[in-house]
């Protein structure tokens, strides 16, 4: 018989059921942002349109998890990169997604599509703790917020 624990705990899916922007650390924004999440078979992708307002670099990503129970929410732990760009996954999606040289995003627009399942693996492995969480996301340069996301999300056990 396995232990209780065991059974809270494995290999997951993920049903992303609500995201929202919200206002980032710093007092002015530039980006501006729209972004649709959309369920293609098993995966989740988001669909983001960037407008780019001032040549600007990424220089800090921070990722806060939370647990949720009962609309309460307690901090599982906070993730922060200061060299973003060297990030294996934020550098990626800077480098190749945003056309950054030199970690520097030029003005004007762009439309990216991000795997959110694939970067949710990428991130926390395989395996996870079942359960509803909230994620929310801020990148900023020294100056101003690029982006700034809310997701929630349940995690639940895979059929294998």
């Amino acid at each position: 018989m396995q232990p209780v624990e065991a059974k809270r705990q494995g290999p997951y899916d993920i049903r992303w059921t609500r995201y929202n922007i919200c206002p980032g650390s710093k007092p002015k924004n530039s980006t501006n942002i729209t972004f649709a999440l959309e369920k293609e078979n098993d995966d989740y992708f988001a669909k983001l349109t960037i407008d780019v307002l001032v040549k600007t670099s990424i220089d800090e990503v921070k990722v806060w998890v939370y647990k949720m129970k009962n609309e309460s929410k307690s901090l599982l732990w906070l993730y922060k990169s200061s060299d973003a760009c060297k990030h294996f996954i934020f550098g990626e999606i800077i480098k190749q997604q945003l056309n950054a040289r030199s970690c520097v995003i030029e003005k004007g627009t762009s439309n990216i599509t991000l795997n959110f399942s694939e970067i949710t693996k990428k991130m926390i492995g395989s395996s996870f703790f079942y359960g509803n969480y909230s994620m929310k996301s801020i990148a900023t340069s020294k100056k101003a917020n690029f982006l700034c996301f809310i997701f929630y999300a349940e995690f639940y056990k895979k059929n294998v």
